[in-house]
């Protein structure tokens, strides 16, 4: 049953990285959070770099992160998805 639900839950997981209309349009990331610069408290990864490159422009602050996340999540992916030999033939 893993073969099958593999390749499922690597989606879910790289879907919940892009939250963003959900947090954003409800919130816009607040309320302000005093222990952390540019965060709020219900913001993701995804709304706060938004944050940084709209809202304060940190722009080389901001693509740094987004290839550090691009790299996780696709290092986390492809891992998943090998360990899982979800696409082996029968």
């Amino acid at each position: 049953i893993y073969r099958a639900t593999a390749p499922l839950a690597v989606l879910a997981f790289v879907a919940n990285f892009n939250n963003f209309g959900v947090i954003y349009f409800l919130t816009e990331g607040g309320p302000a959070n005093s222990n952390y610069q540019f965060a709020g408290s219900t913001d993701l990864l995804i709304t706060w770099l938004f944050t940084l490159t709209v809202d304060n422009r940190l722009y080389n602050i901001g693509a740094v992160m987004s290839i550090v996340i691009f790299v996780l999540v696709g290092t986390f992916s492809l891992w998943n998805l090998k360990r899982s030999r979800a696409f082996d033939e029968l």
